[in-house]
């Protein structure tokens, strides 16, 4: 799937430059030449990345991005010709927010851009892989065809144990990640979540393996 970019400039040759240099670059652009139709758009598109003016007619870069901020924490990237180190500070200061001085190059772009997807990535942390009998999102386990239901904790076990498939992840990092505070009653609750979630495992091929003083990992015998 194509990454999203919506870009906002009002110097449209500059814009239809940017847009037709991302498009060729595998993107999904969308152009618009003021922040009113911006916001519309954002709305619309979803971009997970935005590139826009600070000097937009209508609703100028800056308040566009604390209007953007009430309800979203997209990847912003600010467009300026300003320099002075107030209008730095108030676009860092809005969270999620690059900057880039006009002029630039297309070389730079591409840099500054690839550098905010991997920051977009990596707040979103290891994808979980999809398989047949486990349903993160629905928190349950799929077996006989009947949804099985999990608890809060069971669930995030088995999120952190599939993150880190073929993988041996740690007694001390699985009670982090689940109850935020490694003591030793955690230790024992971390058994017992182990043994009852292993129990709703129970007919399907996913086991939770224990490698003894050293922590877990899931593995699926089908």
């Amino acid at each position: 799937m194509k990454r999203r970019i919506l870009i906002a400039e009002d110097e449209r040759e500059f814009g239809q430059i940017m847009y037709q240099f991302l498009t060729f670059n595998g993107y999904d652009v969308r152009y618009t030449d003021n922040g009113q139709s911006a916001y519309e758009q954002f709305l619309l598109f979803k971009p997970e990345l935005m590139l826009f003016d600070v000097n937009m007619p209508e609703i100028d870069g800056f308040n566009l991005a604390k209007i953007i901020r009430k309800s979203s924490t997209v990847q912003i990237i600010f467009i300026t010709s300003l320099s002075d180190e107030d209008s730095v500070i108030t676009g860092l200061g809005l969270g999620n927010c690059d900057y880039l001085r006009k002029p630039f190059g297309l070389k730079e772009l591409q840099l500054r851009i690839a550098r905010a997807f991997q920051l977009i990535d990596a707040a979103k942390g290891p994808s979980v892989p999809e398989n047949d009998y486990y349903l993160m999102e629905k928190c349950c386990i799929k077996k006989d065809g009947k949804l099985i239901p999990l608890t809060k904790n069971e669930n995030r076990l088995l999120k952190v144990l599939f993150e880190n498939e073929n993988k041996i992840c740690s007694v001390e990092e699985i009670i982090i990640k689940i109850w935020g505070d490694h003591n030793i009653d955690n230790m024992n609750n971390l058994d017992v979540l182990v043994h009852k979630t292993r129990k709703k495992l129970e007919g399907t091929p996913l086991i939770i393996e224990n490698i003894r003083g050293i922590g877990y990992s899931i593995i699926c015998e089908a």
